[in-house]
């Protein structure tokens, strides 16, 4: 997070924004303070710019719920009786679980700018230059002719076929009609902002260093929070 938010003097703890050095210097109180004051602001600012057509008050409020676990998580960390490394792992899973429904939440906010930006969906260019999107019926057309050689000469049984056709299907109707933005996991909404240098400012046209650090922070959100499953490597 980078230079003072305005608040418009609307926290009296903190009258002129926040700044990085305040973040950096918190303890787990006053740190639960200003994640308290960001999911805030940026609710309010989902709110009024979302478009009106979006039913997301489940999806809001579940946000929320996230946020105020996080906080309650930070404040009560003296007290509660959970190792430390568990009380990471907790607060790993409500931070990543926010980082991902934040970066939803602002795609859905700029939701036909996402869909210009034809994420995941296949398309070639003509001749003239102009892009059209691939044939998909075409494309499973050809794939069935070749799964069913693939069972003619006993490489593959029926059962076996059928479960790559249904595999392959899925994916292509990802990649004729894009992927909804409430089915875009974590690492692949970090992928699309990097990508599509979303975070970009003008600040990080000159220094590239800016934005690969803020994808590297929530490349490490992420890798917390995948701690929740039982295999992953302890980090």
């Amino acid at each position: 997070i980078k230079g003072v938010i305005n608040m418009i003097d609307k926290y009296n703890d903190y009258p002129f924004g926040i700044t990085e050095r305040d973040i950096i210097e918190s303890d787990f109180s006053r740190l639960a303070r200003i994640i308290e004051i960001y999911s805030t602001e940026f609710l309010i600012a989902v709110k009024r710019e979302i478009d009106k057509n979006e039913e997301l008050s489940e999806q809001i409020n579940r946000y929320h719920i996230f946020s105020n676990l996080l906080i309650n998580s930070l404040i009560s960390w003296d007290t509660n009786v959970l190792s430390t490394s568990d009380k990471i792992l907790q607060i790993s899973i409500y931070l990543g679980s926010m980082l991902e429904g934040s970066l939803q939440l602002f795609l859905y906010v700029f939701k036909s700018d996402y869909l210009n930006a034809k994420w995941k969906e296949w398309n070639k260019i003509d001749d003239n230059g102009d892009l059209h999107p691939v044939d998909v019926n075409r494309i499973k057309e050809e794939i069935k002719k070749a799964l069913k050689q693939l069972v003619d000469c006993n490489v593959i049984n029926s059962k076996q076929k059928n479960s790559l056709k249904e595999v392959i299907y899925c994916e292509l109707k990802i990649r004729e009609n894009g992927r909804e933005i409430n089915k875009i996991m974590l690492d692949e909404l970090i992928r699309l902002f990097e990508y599509e240098e979303i975070l970009e400012s003008k600040k990080d046209t000159e220094n590239k260093s800016s934005l690969e650090n803020i994808i590297s922070k929530m490349d490490k959100i992420k890798n917390g929070r995948n701690s929740i499953h039982i295999f992953s490597k302890k980090n």
